[in-house]
């Protein structure tokens, strides 16, 4: 009877405390939830909206294309010999006819003082046979044979003054030098690179014309050229070269030469050309900044009697800060431009007035 009497205690005591836990419990949630944030229902979400309407876009074109330097090439040796003289390093620019390299040219020096040597001989020779010829004591044949000693001997000059001048290693063109190859001491032999040579003082702007537009380009039809380095300069450019042959995308390409003489543009850069076409559309546009969703789902807010609706729209292209807008929306429609974060579908929402944006080609 004892322990049936404890056991009747001890689970009074357990269902209390779980009772004190309870009520502990809900007096806590009571005060968590008193501190959460409620909404107002009278309070509405306030929004702007502007109204879709009749644009009339331009359908210019922009094209994106890379600079490339005018000149780009490995400056090689053309002679044999050990370098005895630097004259140029890493990002130097250089003038056409600058001096690279001289390489040892001792041996080609000893072989033309020979050369010349052997020409003076045969100068002596055939001005001393020709006396005689002339009275007839020598057979001609022996004068030309040495008249053909002295063309051999003017002919070895000729040559090793070619080979000594090419020990001097010279820029064929005004440029900044990429890279240098050699060091003093360096042996050099004909083929071997020296210098890595790039022109930018004139460069191509390398840029993709779709099909339909190429046949309007015209070798040497001027063009507009501006940079986002650059972004309040422009510069001029030239057709030089349109391409006979389109990728797989039936784009060609086409090589604008663009001055650079004070060299601000570097190879490499991007750079824009407007492609302005004769033709424009009229279509229903709204602001860019009322596309809610993915490229592929876009989504916008139209209100109407003070109520949100969210709407499937699709758009074909896009203007500056606004975009044309083929399927989803008619003219008038006012759409949301600005707290969209705080809607859902059928919302009712405060209007905030707004001044109309200004239509930006680009």
């Amino acid at each position: 009877m004892n322990k049936i009497i404890k056991t009747i205690l001890v689970s009074l005591g357990i269902m209390g405390t779980l009772a004190g836990t309870t009520l502990l419990l809900f007096s806590n949630k009571q005060k968590v939830d008193a501190k959460v944030y409620q909404k107002n229902p009278d309070i509405l979400p306030i929004v702007e909206v502007q109204k879709a309407s009749s644009r009339t876009l331009s359908e210019d074109l922009t094209l994106l294309g890379t600079f490339s330097p005018n000149r780009e090439i490995d400056v090689l040796s053309e002679a044999n010999g050990k370098v005895e003289y630097v004259g140029v390093a890493k990002g130097q620019f250089i003038g056409e006819g600058h001096t690279i390299a001289t390489l040892n040219a001792d041996i080609l020096q000893a072989q033309l003082t020979s050369a010349k040597a052997s020409y003076n001989k045969a100068v002596l020779d055939v001005n001393r046979l020709k006396a005689v010829t002339e009275v007839d004591a020598l057979p001609k044949s022996q004068l030309d044979q040495v008249e053909l000693g002295k063309i051999q001997a003017e002919t070895q000059i000729n040559l090793l003054n070619k080979q000594i001048s090419q020990t001097i290693i010279k820029s064929p063109f005004s440029g900044t030098v990429l890279m240098r190859m050699f060091e003093k001491g360096s042996v050099l032999s004909p083929g071997v690179p020296t210098i890595k040579l790039m022109d930018i003082s004139t460069l191509k702007l390398m840029v993709n014309v779709p099909e339909t537009d190429v046949f309007s380009l015209k070798i040497g039809q001027q063009f507009t050229v501006t940079t986002d380095a650059y972004p309040n300069k422009t510069f001029n450019g030239i057709v030089t070269v349109i391409s006979n042959k389109g990728d797989a995308a039936h784009n060609y390409e086409v090589e604008i030469s663009v001055p650079n003489s004070q060299t601000q543009l570097k190879a490499g850069m991007y750079g824009n050309v407007l492609l302005k076409r004769n033709s424009s559309n009229t279509s229903i546009t709204i602001p860019r900044s009322a596309i809610l969703g993915s490229y592929k789902n876009e989504k916008v807010y139209v209100v109407k009697d003070n109520i949100a609706y969210l709407k499937n729209i699709t758009i074909s292209k896009t203007s500056g800060d606004f975009v044309q807008v083929t399927e989803g929306i008619s003219e008038g429609e006012m759409v949301v431009i600005a707290g969209q974060i705080n809607l859902t579908d059928n919302t009712k929402v405060s209007i905030k007035e707004t001044k109309n944006l200004t239509l930006k080609i680009q």
